[in-house]
């Protein structure tokens, strides 16, 4: 039997599969997606290329309840082949969409339908799973959302908010953005009232832990992978892992602008600067706050008005006028100086820059996942993905110093890749 004389047998079978199950409700989600190559903008400034669904970042929300047949016809705009797969859902073998293994690829230009009666609530997603190194990386993926069957699209909830983790080209987002974008209200503002209880949904599609923590509330996590928590339990900070959806009930008991942040800190910044990346908050409609123009809040009696405080010293760095660098370290040549990443480490580990010498690193990514460079007290970053080459330029201080650098995605430093930049004369 030839390969298209088996994948038409399968078809033919899953037709009649799905013709023998039909949805218990009766109703059926139709949806259609175009996979295609996006310019999208993650915050004011930074427009990246991201690969989505019918052109957003991430794909649209698709809902339905428990017994629906949903049915996605999907298109393939990109420059290569993808498929879908419906992660965290029980489908079909046929339905699962791994290319080679359930489907073939659906190459550019071509069409492929999927079709499913969804049998249990929950908050699950789609995402590609071609080439997913890349195809994922850059933000092919999308939430799904089933609810209880009966009352249709009814929630014991006042508000639900779907929230989707991810990183791409460095930056850290909610919902495609990062702060202050993510505050748009249509966003990832989570509003609440006073008295009202609210269900956050959280889908960790990237490839980092983000324990997210809320200031001001503990919240009760009710679900795990779409599965309920037999005894739901409180907390204010939960890791959530690469692949995982969790969903988060928080109740209106304490009014004011709260901040809701993954907590490693890098991953709240946009390149190094803080505040950015995954941050949002949590926001009292019926109350006003520092946050939307009320008042400072006043000083103490009789206390001076506050001032900023002096800068604390750059303990990063230390003035040295003799330093012992070491022989294998590499110094520009023509301003450049090549930097190769892989799984862990970095070479070469050490450089060696002149002070006040205007340097740029070219970072080539050799490895299979991500990776970047951060200089801890120079503001310096830079991202590679697999197989790329990118690079930043800066200016060396003028003093003698030594200086860290790192990937600072999640394990990679402790895995090894970490290194010393010295600046002094040559």
């Amino acid at each position: 039997m030839t390969k298209r004389q088996m994948w038409t047998v399968m078809l033919i079978g899953a037709g009649l599969l799905l013709a023998s199950c039909a949805s218990e409700t009766g109703n059926v989600v139709e949806v259609d997606l175009t996979a295609e190559v996006v310019d999208w903008t993650v915050v004011e400034g930074e427009v990246v290329e991201v690969w989505g669904y019918n052109g957003l970042y991430p794909g649209p929300l698709i809902e339905a309840v428990v017994g629906d047949t949903i049915r996605v016809n999907l298109k393939n705009e990109l420059p290569e082949g993808t498929t879908i797969h419906w992660h965290g859902l029980e489908v079909p073998n046929e339905q699962d969409g791994v290319p080679g293994i359930t489907q073939p690829l659906v190459e550019p230009g071509q069409t492929w339908t999927y079709e499913f009666t969804v049998d249990k609530p929950g908050t699950t997603m789609y995402h590609t799973h071609a080439n997913t190194v890349k195809q994922l990386g850059r933000g092919l993926v999308g939430p799904l959302v089933v609810r209880d069957k009966a009352p249709r699209n009814a929630s014991k909830y006042d508000s639900e908010f779907t929230l989707v983790l991810h990183e791409i080209d460095g930056l850290y987002t909610i919902n495609g953005h990062s702060f202050p974008a993510t505050l748009a209200e249509d966003d990832s503002l989570l509003t609440i009232n006073e008295g009202e209880t609210i269900l956050a949904r959280f889908i960790n599609a990237g490839q980092q832990h983000h324990p997210m923590h809320l200031h001001g509330h503990q919240f009760k996590v009710v679900a795990l992978d779409g599965n309920p928590v037999a005894d739901p339990y409180s907390v204010n900070t939960i890791d959530i892992a690469p692949g995982q959806t969790v969903d988060l009930e928080i109740v209106g008991d304490n009014p004011g602008t709260w901040t809701f942040h993954c907590h490693i800190l890098p991953h709240v910044t946009n390149r190094g600067v803080y505040p950015g990346g995954m941050l949002t908050v949590l926001d009292y409609a019926d109350h006003t706050s520092f946050f939307e123009g009320a008042p400072a809040p006043a000083q103490p009696q009789g206390a001076a008005p506050a001032t900023v405080p002096p800068a604390a010293p750059d303990t990063t760095t230390a003035a040295v006028p003799d330093l012992d660098v070491p022989a294998d370290a590499a110094r520009p040549v023509d301003g450049v100086v090549e930097v190769a990443s892989t799984e862990f480490a970095f070479d070469p580990a050490p450089i060696a820059v002149a002070p006040g010498e205007e340097v740029t690193i070219r970072l080539t990514n050799d490895g299979v996942v991500e990776h970047n460079i951060e200089i801890g007290g120079l503001g310096v970053f830079v991202v590679a993905q697999p197989g790329e080459t990118t690079e930043v330029t800066f200016t060396a201080p003028e003093e003698s110093g030594v200086f860290e650098y790192v990937c600072n995605i999640a394990g990679h430093r402790e895995a090894g890749m970490v290194g010393t930049l010295y600046v002094a004369p040559g």
